[in-house]
């Protein structure tokens, strides 16, 4: 059973907590650019099996679950591969989950493993919480693929399911600044200047590599600038919900844009850069509004997605990073 984008964004509104769409590894990558980021490569390529996981915590006679996680290679190998996993970040509270920093190891010949992470049990009442577990150093002979970082939620025992999902169209910056993502500025003195930097990334691990956008010069009012990555229109399947994007700013308070186009028409979401840590958005199709005219009724048709844009205008000065754009399924 499908549901329509705009519909199930506007089911999701209420029950956001419980609900988060939240991936891992992600990016809004262009059809011309869906597989631009695919290395060709004989070295088998490891990430996990899902962007994301749940689990029932506990009830009163168990108080405490685990969760499982799986994490798979492109192909099997002739020798044992491993990779590091590490647990952070996210709103689940000390003790609500057992921190785990390890190595998990794929015997040779085979393709996926799974792990398990012990959850203690939160109260009946109390609301799901969540955290992630990032995937880095892969050993000798093995490289990581798109999904290097999964979400696990944490739901109350009479609480509400896991919501499946995956993502699609990603792309990375591991190997440097994609081909379909370019700068843009009205003017050329304030146009920005992109790279790839060791960053730590969302998870902290320092062999992860993320988009830096330089902004040399205050801008003007009427100036845009930003980075984008626009290609043919494509008709996304029904099951399409948003697009998501790790962003870390400087606290400028300033105004960054995500952009979207349907032909002519240009629909926006602003988001305040207000912090200086790593942040997830997750904005549905339905949270961007037409340009020029943000009480319209319209709003973004997936089945015209062309790409996306980041605007920049409203921000100072500064180095900002970005990390695994993409768009976000569920079913």
């Amino acid at each position: 059973m499908h549901f329509s984008p705009s519909a199930f964004a506007r089911a999701l509104s209420g029950t956001t907590a419980a609900l988060a769409l939240v991936a891992s590894s992600l990016v809004l990558a262009t059809p011309a650019s869906a597989h631009s980021s695919q290395h060709s490569s004989s070295a088998p390529r490891i990430s996990f099996a899902f962007y994301q996981n749940g689990v029932r915590s506990g009830d009163e006679q168990v108080q405490q679950s685990t969760v499982g996680l799986v994490i798979r290679a492109s192909k099997a190998s002739s020798t044992a591969k491993s990779v590091r996993v590490r647990t952070f970040g996210g709103n689940a509270e000390a003790g609500q989950y057992e921190a785990t920093d390890r190595r998990i190891t794929l015997p040779a010949g085979k393709t996926a493993v799974g792990f398990r992470i012990p959850v203690a049990g939160i109260g009946e009442e109390e609301p799901p919480t969540h955290f992630y577990v990032g995937m880095s150093s892969p050993s000798s002979g093995a490289k990581l693929g798109l999904l290097r970082i999964t979400r696990v939620n944490i739901y109350p025992w009479l609480g509400l399911p896991p919501l499946g999902g995956y993502t699609a169209r990603s792309q990375d910056f591991e190997s440097g600044v994609p081909d379909a993502v370019v700068a843009f500025g009205s003017r050329p003195s304030v146009r920005p200047d992109l790279a790839t930097v060791y960053s730590g990334g969302p998870s902290g691990l320092p062999e992860n590599r993320a988009l830096q956008v330089s902004v040399t010069r205050m801008p003007r009012a009427a100036d845009s600038l930003g980075f984008r990555d626009f290609g043919e229109s494509v008709d996304l399947e029904p099951s399409a919900v948003g697009p998501t994007l790790w962003f870390k700013g400087r606290a400028s308070g300033g105004t960054m844009t995500l952009v979207l186009r349907n032909g002519s028409r240009v629909f926006e979401y602003p988001v305040v850069d207000d912090s200086t840590g790593w942040r997830y958005l997750t904005p549905a199709f339905d949270d961007f509004r037409l340009r020029g005219n943000p009480a319209s009724d319209a709003r973004f048709d997936p089945n015209d997605y062309t790409g996306y844009e980041v605007r920049l205008s409203g921000v100072t000065p500064g180095r900002y990073l970005f990390d695994n754009p993409s768009l976000v399924y569920v079913f």
